[in-house]
């Protein structure tokens, strides 16, 4: 069941639901569709009964490592975020915005591009297994650094502009988990509309 809090950060108002995982995790959710200032956090029968099929995404300020993340996004119906396209990213930006969002390459979020288990190292989509044909990664990225940056994190500028990064899986940081279009396990999941 979803709660919905108030608290005013940079001029917008934040809703958080509390899942309980394995460690209790406080999800914002943000939506690449909508722009509203405000939203309402939907009754328990509304999240059972009605499954929206748009994109959303949802902030975790929480840090965990890349698995720990994978895992959370997992356990609630949802995947690292995969971003496929320029106009994906541009959307996801937007919504980033309208929060709070620490600068720096160590600030990031991950989103669900590794190479983990990629037959030629190749950089993928890990909840797909799809080739990573777009990407926004930063000049000189990826540079698997040490041999050990294998996972993709999100990152926000002093410029305030978006880049993507390779970074150790085992950093902790934040990330943005994407829920699944066509979920058939809408229940468990808290939608904002």
């Amino acid at each position: 069941m979803c709660k919905q809090v108030k608290m005013e950060r940079c001029g917008t108002f934040i809703f958080i639901c509390n899942f309980v995982l394995i460690l209790t995790t406080d999800f914002t959710y943000i939506s690449a569709t909508e722009h509203k200032v405000e939203r309402n956090a939907p009754t328990e029968s509304d999240v059972a009964g009605n499954c929206r099929l748009e994109t959303k995404y949802v902030l975790n300020k929480t840090t965990v490592t890349w698995f720990g993340a994978y895992i959370a996004c997992l356990q609630n119906g949802m995947d690292l975020a995969i971003i496929k396209s320029q106009e994906e990213e541009q959307a996801l930006e937007t919504e980033l915005t309208k929060y709070c969002i620490s600068t720096g390459i160590t600030r990031g979020y991950w989103i669900g591009g590794s190479r983990q288990g990629s037959p030629n190292d190749a950089y993928l989509w890990f909840a797909t297994g799809e080739p990573m044909v777009y990407n926004k990664f930063s000049k000189g990225q990826p540079d698997r650094a040490g041999g050990v940056e294998s996972c993709v994190h999100l990152f926000n500028t002093d410029n305030h502009e978006y880049f993507w990064n390779d970074w150790g899986c085992m950093n902790k940081i934040g990330f943005i988990c994407q829920v699944r279009k066509n979920s058939a396990n809408c229940c468990n999941l808290c939608n904002i509309s």
